[in-house]
C-alpha cells in the first residue's frame, strides 16, 4: 500500500551498476533438506504450483525494513544476518514462528551478492517476490500530453534486465513484480481511460521482461504487477493486463493491495466482493492479495480474514493467498501503522541478530501472534482444490486497449532510444537535497546526493540532464543533450548555480 510510486510523475524504477556476483555462485542450488525449494514455482491456469505439483496458497508477508535498502544482500560472504536470525525459531518474532512460506520484497539491488541469503531462504521453504519497480533511484514516467501516452524509457528496460540477470538463478524467486500501485497523479477515482495509459508502459515492460528471459534461455519466472484496490478504474486495467485479446501477452498474475477487511470483527467475506468487483472469476491467470488487512492506530489486527484463503470457495477458488502488510515499518515512517513488529529498546534499525532478538509486538493485542496462529491453521489444512481455468475468452475492456510502448518507437513519443550509465558526484552543493532530472522526470534519487558520494545513474544521452534542488526545483547545473557517453562523470562545479555541470570521461 503504501509505497506508492509517485514523485514528479509515475515512479517505476532505477538502475545502479557495479560488479555483480559470479554466475556460478548465483546458480548454487539450495540444499535438499525437508521442505527446501529446489525448483521454481509454476503457473497452470488460475493457480500457482510447487515443485511437487501441489497448489501454492501463499502465507506471505511484506518485508522492507529500510526504504531504499535491499534486505536480501549477503554480508561478508555469508547470508544476511537479519535473515539468518529471522529463520531461527528461538527468536520469538521470527519468520519461522510466523509460519510464512513467502516474502514480498519491494526494493533490491542488481549489483550486490544474494546467493547465500536466497539459498538460505530456499532451504527454509520460503519463496520471494522480487520487486523491480522501487529503488533508491527512480525513473519517472510522465504523461505525454500530445499523445496521451506514457513513455517507456530505456532506463527502466535496463533496470528490469539487470535484476532478472541477478535473480533468475534462484529457484525460490516466485516472480518479478513490475510495479506497485502505479497510477496517474490525480487520476484516482476518475476512471477515464485516457488517464490509465500508464498500463501500456507496465504491460510493455512485462512483455519485454518475458521476452528477455526467453532470449537468455532463463527459467520462465512469472511476471506480474501489484495494483491498488480502487475498482472504479483499476478493474479496467486489471482486465487489460489479464486478457490475451488486448495488445501484447497477458501478465502472468495480478496482485491487488487491498484493505477491505478492517479489524477487529470486520466482514471476513470482504474478499468475495473483490472477486466480484474485478470479475476475477473470468481471469485465466492467478490473482494474489499482494497486501492485505487494514491497520489502525489502536486496537487489534486479528487476521480473522485469513481462513477465507482456504475455506471460502469464492475466495480460495480465485485468489492464491496473500501477503500481510507488513512485517516491520520501512524506516521512513510509512506503513508504521501496519507493522507486525517494532524495534526493541536501544535498537536504531533492524541490522543484526541482536536487533531481531529484541523485537517487540507493534500492536497491544499482538498482531504477530494472531497472524502466526492463522497461518499455522492453514498449515494443517489441505489447500482448496485448484480452480478450473476458464477458456481464454476475456475481452478487452470497453474502449480501453492502449498499444504497447516499444522502446524507441513512434507510439511512445518521447521514449529514449538508448541508455548509458554515468556517475554523478556532488561537490560543495552536496548539502542540498538534489535530483537528476531528464525530460521533466526525476530519474535519481529521491534521497539527497551528499558530498563526495558517487552515484551510478542510467540516463538517456540524447536529452539534456539537470541537477536540481528537490525542494524548489532550482537548477544547480545542467548538461547539454548529446554530450554524455558511457562512463561520463558529472560533478557540480564551484561556479554559481544555473551554469554547466563539469563532465569528464571516466575509465572503468
Amino acid at each position: 500500500m503504501r509505497q506508492v510510486q509517485l514523485l514528479l510523475g509515475l515512479l517505476l524504477t532505477g538502475a545502479i551498476h557495479t560488479a555483480s556476483a559470479a554466475p556460478a555462485e548465483r546458480a548454487q542450488a539450495a540444499a535438499s533438506s525437508a521442505g527446501a525449494i529446489t525448483q521454481g514455482a509454476t503457473i497452470n491456469g488460475k493457480a500457482f504450483f510447487d515443485q511437487n505439483n501441489n497448489r501454492l496458497l501463499f502465507r506471505g508477508v511484506g518485508f522492507q525494513p529500510v526504504n531504499g535498502v535491499d534486505p536480501l544482500i549477503d554480508v561478508g560472504g555469508k547470508p544476511n544476518p537479519v535473515i539468518q536470525a529471522l529463520l531461527q525459531s528461538s527468536n520469538k518474532y521470527s519468520f519461522k514462528n510466523l509460519n510464512i512460506n513467502a516474502l514480498r520484497v519491494y526494493q533490491v539491488s542488481h549489483n550486490k551478492p544474494h546467493a547465500k541469503t536466497m539459498n538460505l531462504l530456499a532451504q527454509n521453504g520460503i519463496y520471494v517476490i522480487v520487486g523491480l519497480a522501487n529503488d533508491p533511484y527512480g525513473t519517472n514516467i510522465p504523461q505525454n500530453p500530445a499523445s496521451g501516452q506514457h513513455p517507456y524509457p530505456s532506463q527502466f528496460k535496463v533496470r528490469v534486465q539487470q535484476i532478472i540477470d541477478e535473480f533468475q538463478a534462484y529457484a525460490n524467486v516466485l516472480s518479478f513484480e513490475i510495479a506497485n500501485e502505479v497510477t496517474d497523479p490525480g487520476a484516482e477515482g476518475k476512471g477515464t481511460p485516457t488517464q490509465l495509459n500508464a498500463a501500456a508502459a507496465i504491460k510493455s515492460a512485462a512483455n519485454d521482461a518475458k521476452t528477455y528471459m526467453s532470449a537468455k534461455t532463463y527459467r520462465a519466472i512469472p511476471v506480474g504487477v501489484a495494483m491498488q484496490d480502487t475498482p472504479d478504474n483499476e478493474s479496467t486495467v486489471a482486465q487489460y493486463y489479464a486478457s490475451s485479446a488486448c495488445n501484447g501477452q497477458p501478465l502472468d498474475y495480478i496482485g491487488i493491495n487491498t484493505y477491505r477487511y478492517v479489524p477487529p470483527g470486520g466482514n471476513t467475506a470482504a474478499y468475495e466482493g473483490l472477486v466480484s468487483d474485478y470479475s476475477i472469476g473470468n481471469y485465466s491467470i492467478p490473482v494474489i492479495l499482494s497486501e492485505y488487512e487494514a491497520g489502525l492506530t489502536s486496537g487489534n489486527r486479528d487476521f480473522l480474514d485469513v481462513p477465507s484463503f482456504y475455506n471460502d470457495a469464492t475466495v480460495s477458488g480465485n485468489i492464491s493467498g496473500g501477503f500481510a502488510y507488513q512485517y516491520i515499518g520501512d524506516g521512513s515512517g510509512a506503513g508504521s501503522g501496519f507493522a507486525l513488529v517494532k524495534l526493541g529498546k536501544g535498537s536504531k534499525g533492524l541490522n543484526g541478530k541482536t536487533d531481531v532478538k529484541n523485537l517487540k509486538p507493534a500492536w497491544p493485542n499482538n498482531a504477530f501472534a494472531n497472524l502466526a496462529a492463522q497461518y499455522q491453521t492453514m498449515l494443517t489444512k489441505a489447500p482448496y482444490a485448484a480452480p478450473s481455468s476458464p477458456a481464454e475468452s476475456l475481452a478487452c475492456p470497453s474502449n480501453f486497449n492502449p498499444p504497447l510502448c516499444v522502446v524507441g518507437s513512434s507510439n511512445c513519443s518521447g521514449t529514449p532510444p538508448s541508455a548509458v550509465e554515468i556517475t554523478v558526484q556532488a561537490n560543495q552543493a552536496g548539502q542540498y537535497p538534489m535530483a537528476v532530472v531528464q525530460g521533466g522526470s526525476q530519474i535519481a534519487p529521491p534521497s539527497p546526493i551528499s558530498d563526495n558520494n558517487v552515484h551510478s545513474v542510467t540516463v538517456d544521452p540524447t536529452q539534456q540532464l539537470l541537477l536540481q534542488q528537490t525542494g524548489t526545483w532550482y537548477t544547480i547545473c545542467s548538461v547539454a543533450a548529446n554530450t554524455l557517453t558511457a562512463n561520463s562523470a558529472v560533478t557540480i562545479p564551484a561556479a554559481p548555480w544555473g551554469g554547466a555541470c563539469t563532465v569528464t570521461a571516466q575509465d572503468h
